[in-house]
């Protein structure tokens, strides 16, 4: 039997080996970066829907703190407020009567994503608020 070195083959046949690694190669990296794109694009929606969960818990503790603003003895069990992105509610409590504690849980639409803040508000005789401690779960 026979052998055959590079020396034996034909140029087509050197051409067609040449051209089979090559496109081997592209197929193989295209695999590669296709999945490096899909976890980057993944990694992506789950960073926007944290941003956006974040900021629906935030607007929250606005709405809470505006009502207290209002009204600085306004207390309430819960409310829920739907926004385009997702709803909130909040309760808001007496600790004493200067102090004020805000409970916040914001739910996006389009995942299971959830957030709770929690503040204690301190308040003045004036009825302004004077300090906000904030702990986010």
């Amino acid at each position: 039997m026979k052998q055959l070195s590079p020396c034996h083959l034909n140029k087509g046949q050197i051409v067609f080996v040449i051209v089979g690694l090559v496109l081997t190669l592209f197929i193989f990296l295209v695999i590669i970066l296709g999945n490096t794109t899909t976890s980057s694009f993944q990694f992506a929606s789950t960073f926007k829907g944290f941003v956006s969960l974040r900021s629906l818990a935030i607007s929250g503790l606005r709405h809470a703190l505006y009502q207290i603003n209002q009204n600085p003895n306004f207390t309430t069990t819960s409310l829920q407020i739907i926004m385009p992105q997702g709803y909130f509610s909040y309760s808001v409590s007496n600790v004493s009567s200067s102090v004020k504690k805000i409970d916040v849980q914001a739910n996006l639409n389009s995942s299971s994503l959830s957030k709770i803040l929690s503040a204690t508000a301190t308040i003045d005789s004036s009825g302004t608020i004077t300090n906000l401690e904030v702990e986010e779960r």
